[in-house]
């Protein structure tokens, strides 16, 4: 993975920390091809987007909008995914990646929200 690429995916993604540096960096083979990578990237965007965002009246313009910075439409996503199908073993070893890579982040956003809102009631409580 090309270093700008890894600072354009964590600079996209809300409250990210080094601990999603090193885990984007070990799940980014060098295995994988330039274009798998980048599909990866942009699966692992969205499914931190639909994690964080619920409804899907929120979350659906904010997944476009991700595949068009990203250089994808809806279209060409879905085609990337049924090719990646292909080959069912790369297949689950891409989406497994992803999909470990998104929960990592959400995990560590969410650990990191609680550690803000700790820190906050703690200085109100000092304050008062």
């Amino acid at each position: 993975m090309k270093p700008n690429q890894l600072l354009t995916l964590i600079s996209a993604l809300p409250t990210t920390g080094l601990l999603v540096v090193l885990i984007l960096t070990g799940a980014c083979t060098t295995q994988w091809s330039e274009k798998e990578q980048h599909f990866v990237e942009t699966y692992v965007e969205i499914l931190v987007v639909r994690e964080q965002f619920p409804d899907t009246a929120i979350a659906n313009p904010k997944v476009r909008h991700i595949q068009s910075v990203r250089g994808y439409t809806e279209e060409s996503f879905r085609e990337q995914f049924v090719v990646l199908t292909k080959d069912p073993d790369r297949f689950r070893q891409t989406i497994d990646s992803a999909r470990q890579v998104a929960k990592d982040i959400v995990a560590n956003s969410n650990r990191r929200d609680s550690t803000v809102s700790d820190s906050a009631r703690d200085s109100q409580q000092n304050n008062d």
